[in-house]
């Protein structure tokens, strides 16, 4: 389990890390700088580096080695929570694949980790993470300019 306050990142966040997009590199130095947790979901990882090039992993190697990382792992406890937030989910029946599955999932985790006091999602998929009943969790949006 996680303490304290900072950031959750999602599957997007670190999709636009390992691009080098510049918004996503500005707040995670601006996390460096004001020593700002950053949490990052295993579950986020593992569809990160499903739909991003395999020659880009190694940058999302670096971000997850930084000294403000906490990677947020699914143990029992967590299970529990992650089912929570899945089963308010929407049902797309006919329309689920693994990897979709496996994005809801990640996206789930990212909530369960976010509905503790004091975190925000950084996030470009909104939707999605707002689709789960009860998600009141907030979330800072990547974009293109600053």
């Amino acid at each position: 389990m996680v303490a304290g306050s900072g950031w959750v990142l999602d599957t997007s966040a670190l999709v636009w890390f390992a691009q080098g997009r510049q918004y996503a590199y500005a707040l995670v130095w601006e996390a460096m700088d004001h020593a700002t947790t950053l949490v990052v979901p295993t579950s986020a990882i593992v569809v990160a580096k499903t739909v991003t090039p395999p020659d880009t992993h190694h940058v999302i190697d670096v971000l997850l080695n930084l000294p403000i990382i906490v990677r947020d792992e699914v143990d029992l406890s967590r299970a529990d929570d992650i089912a929570q937030v899945l089963c308010s989910g929407p049902a797309h029946p006919g329309e689920e694949h693994e990897l979709q599955t496996l994005a809801a999932f990640a996206a789930a985790h990212v909530v369960a980790v976010a509905r503790l006091p004091g975190w925000a999602v950084i996030s470009d998929n909104l939707a999605t993470l707002h689709a789960f009943a009860g998600a009141a969790v907030e979330i800072k949006q990547l974009r293109e300019t600053f």
